[in-house]
């Protein structure tokens, strides 16, 4: 890495993916606070120290960022600082925002995710408990205690049950 490491600085952190050889974008990782370790792909913030690997040009690593890091991280804290503006209504009041659509749309993409994990692991045949037998050989997670033992076929791919396992998630 170079001599100046002060990675608060944006063109440190720049400087710091000199040598980068991977699909990310330099330019969006150092923009989300992160800097180039010289270890692998392994980016790490300067404010925090969360560190990431394994990423693909498709993620956002602001986002990456925000999922993984901690709340109190201080990189992260000035930039949502930094995007709240100060809308004068016409009555002269102060207001302050924090692009209040965005976070809707954040809140709206979490719940329909939500409803998503739990339609998955819920049981397929009442639809009511938590999926924990593991229905073979097609290993589908498939039904709950109560119906697992009486299902000769897997509702999810309709295949002969050869055997069923109970499952400890958590």
């Amino acid at each position: 890495m170079g001599e100046d490491t002060n990675y608060e600085k944006l063109e440190c952190r720049l400087k710091s993916f000199e040598q980068w050889r991977f699909m990310t974008d330099p330019q969006k990782l150092a923009n989300a606070g992160f800097n180039a370790t010289g270890y692998h792909d392994i980016v790490r913030c300067f404010a925090c120290g969360l560190g990431l690997r394994y990423m693909i040009p498709e993620d956002d690593p602001l986002i990456e960022h925000k999922k993984h890091g901690p709340p109190t991280c201080p990189f992260l804290t000035k930039m949502s600082g930094d995007n709240q503006k100060e809308d004068i209504e016409d009555n002269g009041a102060s207001v302050l925002t924090n692009d209040k659509a965005g976070k809707m749309d954040e809140l709206s993409d979490l719940e329909e995710e939500n409803v998503r994990l739990k339609e998955r692991t819920t049981c397929k045949v009442c639809r009511e408990s938590p999926a924990i037998v593991l229905l073979l050989p097609c290993s589908h997670l498939a039904a709950c205690v109560q119906c697992g033992p009486s299902l000769t076929v897997c509702p999810v791919c309709e295949r002969k049950v050869v055997e069923s396992v109970k499952t400890f998630l958590g």
